[in-house]
């Protein structure tokens, strides 16, 4: 058998890695937006329910599932640069601020709801009879109001204008220098 009519001649064969980044990613980032807004959409319904806000660990759920929608909302501008090539960075210096600002509180926040929730339920093992008074939805909605207060107070410098410059004759053109 003659094994040479069978082979493959792989340096006529040309592959354009940068296209297939951006094709992965672009998929990547389509499965993640899918799956987050609908499962975090679920956990909203769930969690808004008002017999399940009466408990303070679904209070940090309830606000975990929002935060994590709206963290999923501010990274679209990513999503629709590398999908179909909109350059949101570049029409607004305050945009990209605020893009910025939000998208770290709200990834922040995100975690910081699952540490306190995580504290929540060690008070509740560790002082059952306690917990009765700490851990209310009160105390929950009173400690992320909390959270929220610092991450903003944290990431308050994204406001600064070293994160979107703006640019052109007229300064109608930005850029946003955190991508």
């Amino acid at each position: 058998m003659a094994h040479a009519n069978n082979s493959f001649d792989h340096s006529t064969m040309s592959i354009d890695y940068n296209l297939l980044g951006s094709r992965i990613t672009t998929i990547t980032y389509l499965i993640i937006y899918i799956l987050g807004f609908i499962g975090n959409t679920f956990a909203l319904i769930t969690f808004s329910s008002r017999r399940m806000r009466q408990i303070s660990s679904s209070i940090f759920l309830l606000v975990l599932s929002i935060s994590d929608i709206l963290a999923l909302v501010t990274s679209i501008w990513f999503f629709l640069a590398d999908a179909f090539a909109i350059q949101l960075q570049n029409y607004s210096a305050l945009a990209c601020r605020f893009r910025t600002f939000f998208a770290y509180v709200f990834m922040d926040l995100s975690s910081w709801c699952i540490a306190g929730l995580a504290l929540d339920r060690y008070l509740r093992t560790k002082l059952p009879l306690g917990s009765r008074t700490l851990c209310t939805p009160r105390n929950a909605s009173l400690m992320i109001l909390t959270f929220l207060f610092l991450l903003c107070l944290i990431n308050g410098h994204y406001f600064s204008p070293g994160i979107g410059q703006e640019r052109g004759e007229n300064r109608t053109t930005a850029h946003c220098l955190e991508n």
